[in-house]
């Protein structure tokens, strides 16, 4: 009989939890996967199991001690619930190394940060020349541990480092794109984009775009599609730890005029 793998999912009614959730029960080899996934929603976790075979955790992230233990008893973990709350990626590394310690195993962390870490305080004067490359593992250390998502990264980073979890840490730029799946067609998975719901609102209550100073700031932009792919790809040779096994994703980058510009294009449709 084959062991199944153990599969423990932060959420799976979000844009990219519920993308990421959709793609494991796609794959090929899903019938060889034992999913779990951490849902505040009663309804929405009944749903999982009986439409998808998905077995709900029901709580949140402030439930660090359930949150502990499904880690502890879990192969694979995919944090994609929030990359700044350190309590809760505390209790996964204390489940992955309770884990570590009894059988032996390294448990696999997929976490979710940011490319806000490199934001800068060009307020909007200046188009900033650093390219940042997540395989210069010297530039990416010197970020320093006060930029935003580092307090949680870096804890992972030392995990890695000891030898009790393997991690890979996913750092996507402004995810945009339309999600679609059974997930979203089951009313459990959000199919929008927060950041670009946020613009729209913030547009359409001032009728006019929010532009910092000049609007020459870029941001990296990356699809959905993209992001989820990254995710689910999250196994790689125990030769590289630390910051090594880091992946920043984007597809393009866009000033903040330009952002606002497609918000009003599609506002006026």
């Amino acid at each position: 009989m084959t062991t199944k793998t153990s599969i423990f999912l932060t959420g799976a009614t979000g844009l990219i939890d519920g993308s990421v959730l959709a793609r494991l029960l796609a794959h090929p080899k899903a019938a060889d996967f034992e999913i779990i996934a951490l849902v505040r929603s009663e309804a929405k976790g009944r749903l999982l199991q009986a439409n998808f075979g998905v077995k709900p955790l029901v709580g949140s992230l402030q439930d660090v001690d359930k949150i502990a233990a499904v880690s502890e008893a879990a192969n694979v973990i995919i944090n994609t619930a929030d990359c700044d709350d350190l309590p809760s990626a505390e209790a996964i590394l204390s489940g992955m190394k309770a884990r570590h310690d009894k059988t032996g195993e390294v448990p696999i962390l997929i976490h979710t940060s940011g490319t806000a870490m490199l934001i800068n305080d060009a307020k909007g004067v200046y188009l900033a020349e650093t390219v940042y490359d997540d395989m210069n593992l010297e530039q990416i250390k010197s970020i320093p541990p006060s930029a935003l998502h580092r307090h949680v990264d870096i804890p992972i980073v030392e995990a890695d480092v000891a030898g009790y979890i393997r991690a890979h840490i996913v750092a996507p730029s402004v995810v945009y794109g339309v999600a679609k799946h059974a997930l979203v067609d089951a009313g459990i998975a959000n199919p929008f984009s927060m950041c670009g719901q946020l613009l729209a609102r913030a547009a359409i209550k001032r009728g006019r775009p929010v532009i910092v100073g000049e609007g020459k700031c870029s941001w990296s932009h990356v699809h959905i599609d993209d992001s989820t792919n990254c995710r689910c790809k999250g196994s790689r040779s125990r030769g590289q730890v630390g910051w090594k096994p880091r992946h920043d994703m984007k597809n393009f980058d866009a000033s903040t005029v330009e952002d606002f510009r497609g918000v009003l294009e599609t506002e006026n449709k």
